[in-house]
């Protein structure tokens, strides 16, 4: 199974169409710094569900993603509660 930082950093990748590399190096970069807009991270979301067999990513959750890094951390929190 994949890391949760390599499937999150690549579902961003694909989405944006950034290299996986550049986004990697910039985990603490806000959204808006990364031109990352808020359909992007929805995307992201209905991808990572996807990916990582989660449920639906609330919109309050989704409010406090600031930064990939963010993101990583929310699913390594859903996961390590299954």
């Amino acid at each position: 199974m994949e890391s949760v930082e390599y499937g999150v950093i690549s579902a961003f990748a694909w989405i944006t169409g950034d290299e996986y590399d550049y986004l990697k190096s910039n985990l603490d970069k806000n959204f808006e710094e990364l031109d990352i807009d808020s359909l992007d991270i929805v995307e992201v979301c209905m991808e990572i569900e996807e990916k990582f067999d989660l449920e639906e990513i609330q919109d309050n959750d989704v409010e406090n993603f600031k930064t990939i890094k963010d993101v990583i951390d929310f699913v390594e929190i859903q996961r390590n509660r299954d």
